[in-house]
């Protein structure tokens, strides 16, 4: 009798047939809507017994700049250089993203600039024998290394 070996299946991978281009959107739809909905629920719920309006305003007012310094800062300004700034708005992102506790400016575009450059797993593996992942991501301290298989061509 002969041993067939085949790959393992992979449970939460929706590259299967089964799961169809509508099983596809459904889970995007999910996974990008019901955090959000169910920040809201938790508000709602909670209303004048632990959340007030000066929270809220807290809220936005720091949730807006900082994921604008990661977005438009580290991401675009940074890593793609899609468009120059001001020194003054230049450090005003560059300050803002880093409240978001997400490591070094350079730190940062330097492992996204490998996860979108190398397939997926291969980019997953080397950011995290190289560096940390931020704490939102279950990862570890802020402070990191420079990556060592950083070229020149890509930093």
């Amino acid at each position: 009798m002969q041993r067939v070996n085949s790959p393992p299946r992979r449970f939460l991978s929706f590259d299967h047939a089964w799961a169809g281009e509508s099983g596809r959107k459904a889970a995007v739809l999910l996974v990008v809507v019901g955090p959000f909905i169910a920040t809201l629920f938790a508000i709602v719920q909670l209303w004048n017994w632990v959340v007030a309006w000066d929270d809220l305003v807290i809220l936005v007012g720091m949730y807006v700049p900082i994921s604008l310094g990661v977005t438009a800062g580290f991401h675009r300004m940074l890593t793609h250089r899609s468009f120059r700034a001001h020194p003054a708005v230049r450090g005003m992102m560059l300050i803002l993203g880093s409240m978001a506790v997400e490591g070094t400016a350079i730190t940062w575009a330097a492992n996204h600039l490998i996860i979108i450059r190398l397939p997926t797993r291969r980019a997953i593996l080397t950011a995290r024998s190289t560096a940390c992942f931020t704490p939102t991501s279950g990862g570890c301290s802020p402070s990191v290394t420079p990556i060592p298989s950083c070229t020149a061509a890509i930093c």
